[in-house]
């Protein structure tokens, strides 16, 4: 029988596009950037959720995730649910990860900072707002790892890092591999958040409920604020 495995890579399973990206050829030093201490390498990028939302103009629609992640650490610090991820929310992105989350109502006390093992007093003399912050560690970035997306490139995103004195490294061109860690941990969402949503279409439609248009779905407010707070009890 003939084999299907990829004469350049070895592969033999996953989709076209991860055999793509892993037949780029690039050796060192192409690859992911090594990483020893929190915000030296983050990584962000964006992926469609597998969710209908109840977007604000009442039309029931997917929306995007775009995260950005620690490598050192393996630390999600923040994500936001976009219709379609433009520049502004990108540096928002960037925004959420540099200041403290605080608290919201409804959320369990377990979830506050003080209650973890972060170094909560210490980090009270330098920022008063971790009084009230949940836990969820503040990384600044030195250098943020992104692909060619044009919300990544803008004008206005590479402004917010350079006003923060953070450095941008884009990937090569289909080389997905240089930013793994985010890439796994989007994939982690759908499989440990989005599948147990009202509304989870799935990646096709063998892995669809039934009945998807009779569930009562969420808006992109309260997907949002569930998702924080998923963040940071994870």
């Amino acid at each position: 029988m003939r084999s299907s495995k990829n004469p350049l890579t070895g592969s033999t399973f996953g989709t076209a596009t991860n055999r793509r990206s892993k037949a780029h050829g690039a050796t060192a030093p192409f690859g992911e950037l090594p990483a020893f201490a929190p915000g030296e390498v983050m990584q962000i990028d964006s992926t469609p959720l597998d969710v209908l939302v109840l977007l604000d103009n009442g039309v029931t629609g997917r929306v995007e995730l775009t995260a950005m992640i620690d490598v050192a650490t393996r630390t999600l610090t923040a994500a936001v649910l976009r219709p379609s991820t433009k520049a502004v929310d990108a540096s928002v992105l960037l925004a959420r990860t540099v200041t403290p989350e605080l608290m919201r109502p409804g959320w369990v006390d377990a979830l506050q900072m003080s209650r973890s093992v972060l170094p909560h007093r210490r980090l009270l003399d330098l920022d008063e707002r971790l009084a009230h912050a949940a836990a969820r560690p503040v990384i600044v970035p030195e250098m943020i790892v992104c692909d060619h997306g044009k919300a990544f490139i803008s004008r206005n995103f590479q402004s917010s890092c350079r006003f923060l004195e953070i450095d941008v490294q884009p990937t090569h061109k289909a080389a997905g591999f240089e930013k793994g860690h985010i890439e796994s941990t989007l994939g982690s969402v759908a499989t440990l958040f989005a599948q147990f949503l009202p509304g989870y279409t799935g990646r096709s439609a063998d892995h669809r409920g039934r009945h998807l248009e009779r569930e009562r779905l969420w808006s992109l407010l309260e997907l949002q604020e569930y998702l924080d707070e998923w963040i940071v009890a994870k």
